[in-house]
Order: C-alpha cells, then structure tokens, then sequence
C-alpha cells in the first residue's frame, strides 16, 4: 500500500523529465569508477545459463566487462545476485548511472506531488501509484490547500533491494533527506508542519523497468516510509 505522509514533504522539482530519461538506466563511461570495479565473474554454469534466459549478451561478452556491482552491493549476496541478473539481461544497466537517476528522480516526483504537477507524475509512476498520488493532490486542490516546501538535499541514497523476473527488474532504494514544509489551507493558516524546522525523512522506493522494453525509463512502482 502506497503511503503518502512522507511524499506530502517533497521538494520542488529541479529536474525535466527529458533530463531524467538521459541518465535512467544508461552508463556514464566514468573509467575511475570502473577501474575500481571487479569484472562480472565467470561463477559457474549457472550463471552461463541465466544469461541464455535472459536473451540478452551472451554471457562471455557481459563477463569481460567491468562492473561496479560490488561498489553497492557484498559480492556474493542476493542483492550482489539479483543486480547481477539484471546487469546480464540489460547490458546498458549500471548501477551508479541507475543511482545518479533515482535521486534525480526522488527530487522530482516529491517535487511534483507537492505542487500537485499530475503532468510530470504520469510518466514516472506505475499506473496504480499514479492513479494514488492524483486522487490525494486533487483532495487537496478541491480542499484549497497548498504545500510550500524548501529541500535541503539528500543525506543518503542506498540500494538496499533488487529482483529479476520475467524481464521484470525491480530495484529498492532508501532516501534519506531533509527539507522544511507546510501545508496551507484556503485561508492561508498552516495547518501542518513548521516553516523554522528542518524535517528528516526516509522513503523507500521500488523502480520498475520491462528490460524487454526500447524504453529506458525506470518507473516508481511503490512508495513507502521507511
């Protein structure tokens, strides 16, 4: 179930839409990054047979190239596993580049609730957690209230999950971040926050992606407080 009670504290969006197409879910070419990493290793027949499923590279040419899976996740452990599964059957997938996009994304879509943008949400969200953010930005605009909202930045930004199944991908992150908010009602009295406190939050966020699809954006499928 989607919850709302954090996402009402939101930033303003500083992003376009067109900008967070360009870095979702494509690789940024940062060597440094990349000599650090450890290539995707030849584990064993199992993995061999993963790539074969997944009808992406083959598995020889995914394997020659270095990853930076091991910079966000223990190798050998299911998160390791899992982003590995999605590395193999979408060879443009890297990690960093998905995390310098999902905090993008974060700013954005809280951004965009709070000031009620529908028309940036809708191609950012999975259709039920769209159809769930309108329903509660048009209470609040048949109520008349507004939200008024300063972001400080985001603390922190992990990948703390990760799935593959049927070319589905899914990955997990956790935000933490600060920002200062209000919410007006008609007559402009606060009715909720406090414009001189600086409110931490965490969410937790599930991005979705069809790797089958020439698509590259990653949508928001779940929201919740952490």
């Amino acid at each position: 179930m989607v919850s709302f009670d954090i996402l009402v504290l939101g930033a303003i969006a500083v992003a376009a839409v067109l900008m967070l197409r360009s870095v979702l879910g494509k690789k940024t070419g940062n060597e440094e990054t990349r000599a650090r990493a450890r290539r995707l290793p030849a584990r064993d027949a199992a993995a061999r047979e993963q790539a074969r499923k997944a009808g992406g590279e083959p598995y020889e040419s995914v394997a020659s190239k270095v990853s930076s899976i091991d910079e966000f996740a223990t190798p050998g452990s299911p998160l390791s596993q899992s982003l590995t599964e999605i590395q193999l059957a979408d060879s443009s997938f890297d990690p960093g580049t998905f995390m310098s996009g999902a905090r993008a994304a974060y700013e954005m879509i809280i951004g965009a609730f709070a000031a009620g943008d529908t028309k940036t949400l809708k191609p950012l969200l999975a259709d039920d957690v769209y159809a769930s953010f309108s329903e509660v930005t048009d209470g609040r605009g048949a109520r008349k209230e507004t939200v008024e909202q300063t972001f400080i930045g985001v603390n922190a930004a992990k990948i703390s999950g990760a799935a593959f199944s049927d070319r589905i991908a899914e990955i997990t992150v956790k935000f933490v971040s600060e920002l200062i908010s209000v919410t007006k009602n008609a007559d402009g009295a606060v009715i909720q926050g406090d414009p001189n406190h600086v409110f931490r939050v965490t969410d937790v966020w599930t991005f979705s992606r069809d790797t089958r699809s020439a698509d590259p954006n990653w949508r928001v499928s779940a929201t919740v407080s952490g």
